[in-house]
């Protein structure tokens, strides 16, 4: 989820679309309108980033030692520091209130 229009965010969204990846983020409240219209009732959300921004930022620390050699030897340099890269800029958007991660959960009537 987009948490807020922060530097880390826009670095993030950047860097996905510049590899082609087009995610589009949406806050909470979009998220809750979308469900709601349709047709879902009490959703609810439970906010998760802390736990993905530590899961992240161990991540980041595993790239740069016990996984670097592999990763080196399977991708290149320049691939190894593509891959510390995209991992470093996910923590950071995580930690410091660009990107969200939540679980959610909703009800919807079931139709005859």
């Amino acid at each position: 989820m987009k948490i807020g229009d922060t530097p880390e965010y826009r670095k993030w969204d950047n860097m996905l679309r510049n590899k082609g990846l087009n995610f589009y983020f949406a806050d909470e409240a979009r998220f809750s309108r979308s469900f709601a219209r349709a047709g879902f009732g009490e959703i609810v959300f439970t906010d998760r980033t802390g736990e993905i921004a530590e899961m992240a930022f161990s991540s980041v620390l595993s790239v740069e030692s016990e996984l670097r050699s592999s990763l080196i030897e399977a991708l290149g340099d320049d691939g190894y520091r593509e891959c510390l890269s995209w991992a470093e800029i996910r923590a950071n958007a995580l930690a410091r209130g660009g990107i969200g991660q939540s679980q959610f959960s909703a009800t919807r009537p079931v139709k005859y």
